[in-house]
């Protein structure tokens, strides 16, 4: 579901200290080479940035690991390697690539986080 947002309402401040305007906040579901769906809920829309970004205290609010180092990020759901992220400069980069799931120790059939929850209930 997507909610706009009346033009000027919310604004972010981006790296270089300028705000940017957001259009719409929506619920996002990224479906990762291993099979995971990562839900990524409240996104917000802001046509003027170049590139994604997805909040890691956000996916820490959804109970997703993420361990960094070694010029990556795993990152992890009930301690399985369910993606991964590599540094490009100052950003981690989410992989997407097929054989991603050898690095995952072949976690193919991994549900999604929501399917997880579920059953916990």
């Amino acid at each position: 579901m997507r909610r706009s947002l009346p033009s000027g309402r919310r604004r972010i401040k981006v790296a270089n200290g300028l705000e940017a305007e957001v259009e719409a906040i929506a619920e996002f579901h990224l479906q990762l080479n291993s099979g995971f769906v990562l839900c990524l809920r409240d996104v917000l829309y802001v046509p003027s940035l170049q590139r994604n970004l997805i909040s890691v205290s956000r996916l820490d609010d959804d109970s997703i690991d993420c361990h960094f180092g070694d010029g990556k990020c795993e990152i992890l759901f009930d301690k399985e390697c369910v993606g991964l992220a590599f540094r490009q400069d100052k950003l981690y980069l989410l992989s997407l690539i097929d054989n991603v799931n050898i690095a995952c120790s072949e976690n193919k059939n991994a549900s999604s986080y929501e399917n997880v929850a579920k059953k916990r209930k």
